[in-house]
């Protein structure tokens, strides 16, 4: 990656140990994904362990002796970041220059990225910088990057929407077996209001109240609870969800 990657992606922010640093000097350094450091039992704190990084040679003709058949590097790690399991067992994030000198592309780049600043029309931009380079190159937005894991979310959504109605319609329900019972229990008070003189739209009125009055209790008060929990988990972070994010 080059040298203002971190500023473009602000992934500096999801750095769990460490620091995002890939170069100082002439010195390289590497910015490990949460899982493989974990894997590779790494310790930030040791300043002298390296990690060893084997690329395949592109003019390599045979693979029987490795020495002749892969580059090896060492390269010291400056941090690691937590984004997403898939992310942080696949990726260690190297300078640009390291990783030209081990895959020998010299000066290549399998990909560019851009970012945009606000209120930009990111579809205007990417039909213009397609329009530009032309066919040989492929130009995809954020959302066609990560294609699947979007739809996947939006599968979620409607998932969580339909547990939601389901939770909707049993309460509903244990409404009406609420209302239903105390219509039952209250018999002798109906006969008596009617004696007096309420005629069965009044004694509907009431109950219809009764029923809006638990409904009303129930939604303010699950709302406050709920607003009080999303509230504590986002100061506070009471349930660990995990690094969530896109490289």
């Amino acid at each position: 990656m080059s040298d203002n990657y971190s500023m473009a992606t602000g992934i500096d922010s999801m750095i769990v140990d460490g620091q995002m640093l890939l170069q100082h000097g002439d010195t390289d350094y590497a910015v490990v994904g949460g899982a493989i450091a974990y894997n590779l039992q790494m310790n930030m704190n040791d300043m002298f362990t390296q990690l060893e990084i084997y690329a395949p040679r592109r003019t390599a003709t045979s693979f029987t002796n490795p020495e002749e058949a892969f580059n090896k590097r060492y390269v010291s790690p400056s941090g690691i970041f937590a984004i997403q399991q898939e992310f942080d067992l696949k990726y260690i994030i190297l300078p640009l220059r390291f990783a030209n000198e081990i895959f020998e592309y010299d000066d290549h780049l399998t990909s560019l990225e851009i970012a945009t600043v606000p209120g930009t029309d990111v579809d205007q931009l990417q039909a213009d910088i397609q329009k530009k380079l032309g066919s040989k190159f492929i130009v995809k937005n954020r959302y066609q990057q990560h294609e699947l894991i979007y739809r996947i979310m939006k599968s979620e959504k409607w998932a969580v929407f339909l547990i939601l109605t389901f939770i909707l319609v049993v309460a509903a329900f244990n409404v009406i077996s609420s209302l239903t019972m105390l219509v039952i229990d209250k018999k002798k008070d109906i006969a008596v209001m009617q004696s007096f003189g309420a005629d069965v739209t009044m004694l509907r009125k009431i109950f219809l109240f009764d029923g809006l009055l638990i409904t009303l209790t129930g939604a303010v008060s699950g709302l406050f609870i709920g607003f009080i929990i999303c509230l504590l988990q986002e100061q506070f972070g009471l349930i660990s969800l995990g690094g969530s994010g896109s490289l």
